[in-house]
């Protein structure tokens, strides 16, 4: 081979490997999506979560219920307890201690309290493949004569 040639051919090597080299450019993150469960997500809303103790005030516990795809959970059975340190009480009164989930994934059940202090509810129910979950918030009763540790005065 001729020396013009041989350099001639590098040259036009080199100018393809350059043309077709690899080259970065500054990758977006893909928006979000989700729901990112793999099963049944159960969401607890209390409203509100603070509450006069007076015998009237009264909160309502907003359950919904939504399978893997992020598609509402109509049929979920449910059942809900009041504890206090631990043990299941009757200091407040839950309108009912079952409730199935309606077409929409939710269920409702409002909640008197009757005395101050800290009240947990358990929830506990089955998804659609017969498997338990349980979870809990918490309510808070204050009364509106103490302004000690609870209550709106002290930023509670």
């Amino acid at each position: 081979m001729k020396p013009y040639f041989l350099n001639r051919c590098i040259a036009l090597g080199l100018a393809a490997v350059s043309v077709t080299a690899c080259t970065m450019k500054k990758q977006e993150a893909p928006g979000f999506s989700g729901p990112s469960e793999y099963g049944t997500s159960i969401v607890i809303a209390v409203t509100p979560d603070v509450l006069k103790q007076d015998g009237a005030s009264q909160s309502m516990i907003t359950v919904t219920a939504r399978g893997p795809n992020g598609a509402p959970l109509s049929g979920v059975p449910l059942r809900a307890e009041i504890t206090v340190g631990g043990i299941v009480t009757d200091f407040g009164k839950l309108s009912s201690t079952s409730a199935v989930t309606g077409s929409d994934g939710r269920a409702t059940l409002p909640f008197t309290i009757h005395n101050a202090g800290r009240y947990v509810l358990r929830l506990t129910g089955w998804d659609t493949a017969g498997l338990a979950f349980e979870t809990t918030t918490t309510v808070f009763a204050y009364d509106p004569a103490y302004r000690g540790a609870y209550g709106p005065a002290n930023g509670f």
